[in-house]
């Protein structure tokens, strides 16, 4: 039997459309190259394309269909600007630590003749893991200010880290402050970087979070001294009233209950400081202060993967050597305070809240004793009977951020 033959006619035309298809291909590209879309493996490419008789924009970005990753970057391509000529941003992507996404991004103007008349590159690192922004808050921790400051030879605070900008790169964090860059290794500065692929032996907890009426009158409630055996006893009943707490820890106790403060953190209790071994702090001695805060600092981050961002020194007692030393913590004292620990009586500790407690007012307890137990089974029913919503004090500055934690 013959081998069947190819028909020429069927032959011809296509061998002219393996031909003819890739040159056109090439030429339409050729042609316009701005809006080609670059392949992503941890995010979709997007453009966007804006002309008039002056300006042409080709804008490649990148669309993660996180809401917070997503808005900031839209934020940024809309704040790019609009100039005669060809606006284009371009960008790439970059896989860091097995979890972060570092992009950079390049934005050029160039002229009819592709020609860079401006060029400017911009670095920015996100968590897809958690839907973040990665900046000098979710980088940092324990007492980082003071490394930072050895580091850069500056004053560092938290007020001209804000106006800082940070990526990750494959070996070392990049910190951009004033106009000046500093490269911050992974390997030696662990004990300031709160990034969990550094940490394997430490479990990140998750925290819960829940809504509240920004209309409605709010109360913090807070506990100093604990955690004790009586702690659980609190959660459990403020579980119970939907209410919520802060509470500022001993160093010396949390390593006596540890599971006692995962516990607290997971269910949305506000875990704060109270120093290590409750000694004044108002003091000139650096170290003592340092020693105090931070090795508390780092028992929280050993439990929970995260850490307390409001001090109340003992006793309510600082100095300015204090809020310095203190930092990044933020000072956090009362409005009411119950005198639990003196009277050591519901009825008394009841009377001494009530009469006082207004809108946006912090009451000052101990988890320590029964007396003050039984008094919150008691107030907190009756103040959410009068329309007070019980809160801690994170919460009431995220719906309230003009109170003053300093002047309470």
């Amino acid at each position: 039997m013959k081998p069947a033959r190819l028909h020429s006619k069927r032959v011809i035309p296509l061998l002219l459309l393996i031909v003819i298809i890739p040159i056109a291909i090439y030429i339409l590209h050729d042609k316009n190259p701005y809006k080609t879309l670059m392949e992503d493996s941890y995010a979709q490419a997007q453009l966007i394309e804006n002309h008039n008789e002056q300006m042409q924009q080709y804008l490649h970005y990148p669309f993660f269909k996180k809401t917070t990753i997503d808005t900031y970057i839209q934020d940024f391509i809309h704040q790019l600007p609009k100039k005669e000529g060809i606006n284009y941003l371009s960008y790439t992507t970059k896989q860091v630590l097995d979890r972060y996404i570092t992009i950079l991004f390049d934005y050029k103007l160039l002229n009819d003749n592709k020609d860079t008349l401006e060029q400017q590159t911009i670095h920015l690192s996100v968590d897809p893991t958690k839907d973040q922004i990665i900046d000098y808050k979710n980088t940092f921790r324990g007492d980082y200010i003071a490394t930072l400051r050895n580091i850069t030879k500056q004053n560092i605070t938290t007020n001209l880290l804000e106006k800082s900008k940070i990526y990750l790169d494959d070996n070392c964090v990049m910190l951009t402050l004033e106009g000046n860059s500093y490269t911050i290794p992974y390997d030696s500065n662990k004990n300031i970087l709160r990034l969990a692929p550094l940490h394997p032996d430490i479990t990140f907890l998750s925290k819960k979070t829940r809504t509240l009426d920004p209309n409605k009158a709010m109360v913090a409630l807070s506990f100093d001294d604990g955690p004790s055996k009586l702690t659980m006893d609190f959660m459990k009943f403020l579980q119970e009233q939907d209410a919520n707490a802060t509470f500022f820890m001993l160093g010396k106790n949390i390593i006596k209950f540890p599971d006692t403060v995962k516990y607290m953190y997971e269910n949305g209790f506000e875990i704060a400081n109270h120093s290590w071994s409750h000694i004044s702090l108002r003091t000139d001695d650096n170290e003592k202060i340092r020693k105090e805060v931070f090795d508390t600092q780092n028992e929280l981050f050993q439990l929970c993967g995260d850490e307390a961002t409001l001090l109340r020194p003992p006793y309510g007692e600082y100095n300015e050597n204090t809020l310095q030393r203190m930092q990044p913590l933020e000072l956090a004292l009362w409005s009411i305070d119950s005198l639990d620990w003196y009277h050591r009586d519901q009825n008394k500790i009841i009377n001494e809240i009530q009469g006082n407690i207004k809108n946006g007012s912090i009451l000052l307890f101990h988890d320590l004793y029964q007396s003050t137990l039984d008094a919150i089974k008691t107030l907190v029913p009756k103040l959410k009977s009068e329309g007070f919503q019980i809160v801690s004090i994170d919460e009431l500055l995220q719906y309230h951020p003009e109170l003053n934690k300093k002047q309470f």
